[in-house]
């Protein structure tokens, strides 16, 4: 039976089981990120500013008829820039360092793509092995039968029910229109609207919530929208 990753406490224990996985980095990736699996996949080490704290997601590894195909994101809208966070940025100078033993104990046998996430040999890596390669390991930790994209669905999710606008979580996932990202993710509304019910509420039965007040009223859109 085919269920998401529906809390955060199972795709903690994902990332915990394959801490030690060849691929650790890459599911950290995918998780923190809310990223597609092409994009990722399809990242280069130009792609990634370690320094800045970012990701250029700028193209994608695309499967037709069980074949990889390099090419362009999704949409043009795309292609973006992802911030990323402190974790993320550890496992992956880790993963560059375990790539830079791989290249060098290979040799001229080493396939120069410049991918962040490489064969051993330094190929692409196909997108439907690394998806049956996920929901093996998801399997032995005892999650439920997933995909690789609920890791997407899983931040999405995440991100919403935290209270983060859908702008900003529309943008992240290089959505064409924030109506595409209230449309897919609907079911987690009604608990985003639970909670800013009563966070506004808590803000009026405050005893001093004069400066609370005026900083929600003082936003961008002022207080007429």
């Amino acid at each position: 039976m085919r269920g998401p990753l529906r809390t955060g406490e199972q795709t903690a224990t994902f990332l915990r089981g394959t801490a030690d996985h060849r691929l650790s980095a890459l599911w950290v990736l995918l998780a923190h990120t809310g990223a597609r699996r092409g994009e990722i996949l399809g990242s280069s080490w130009d792609d990634v500013d370690l320094d800045a704290i970012e990701l250029h997601i700028r193209r994608a590894l695309a499967v037709v008829a069980h074949q990889v195909h390099p090419g362009d994101t999704k949409t043009a809208d795309s292609v973006r820039t992802v911030a990323l966070d402190a974790r993320s940025v550890d496992v992956l100078r880790a993963h560059r360092k375990r790539q830079a033993a791989e290249r060098l104990a290979l040799g001229a046998g080493w396939a120069d793509t410049g991918l962040v996430f490489t064969t051993p040999t330094g190929e692409w890596l196909h997108p439907e092995r690394v998806s049956r390669t996920f929901g093996e390991l998801a399997a032995r930790l005892g999650l439920p039968v997933i995909r690789l994209h609920d890791l997407r669905h899983g931040w999405a999710t995440a991100a919403l029910t935290a209270g983060l606008p859908l702008e900003v979580v529309s943008d992240r996932l290089g959505h064409r229109t924030t109506a595409i990202t209230a449309d897919v993710y609907s079911h987690v509304q009604p608990e985003v609207q639970g909670d800013a019910a009563e966070r506004v509420a808590a803000l009026f039965a405050g005893s001093s919530t004069g400066s609370r007040w005026q900083s929600v009223g003082s936003g961008r859109h002022g207080p007429g929208r």
